[in-house]
């Protein structure tokens, strides 16, 4: 098993698509919202960036990739972490 220490703590701000049902008046706004995720950065490329939840004896639980092209910023956390995986 990998430690919590063996992977940045990060938390990344990011556009997530929106979409509606029904009638609308075409001049009514829409915009993609914006989301935060805290986690483990398990990957990084130039085309997307991988988050987990959370680290166990079995492996990562609950994988999320965001686009780049959706990443507004990455921010580094400084967290200690005691117990549990790490």
């Amino acid at each position: 098993m990998q430690s919590t220490d063996d992977f940045k703590k990060v938390s990344v701000k990011w556009l997530d698509s929106f979409g509606e049902t029904g009638w609308c008046d075409i001049d009514d706004e829409i915009t993609p919202h914006k989301a935060i995720h805290i986690g483990f950065l398990i990957k990084e490329t130039d085309e997307y960036i991988v988050l987990v939840r959370g680290l166990g004896e079995v492996g990562p639980e609950g994988r999320f990739v965001i686009p780049k092209g959706c990443v507004l910023s990455v921010q580094d956390l400084d967290i200690v972490l005691t117990g549990g995986g790490g």
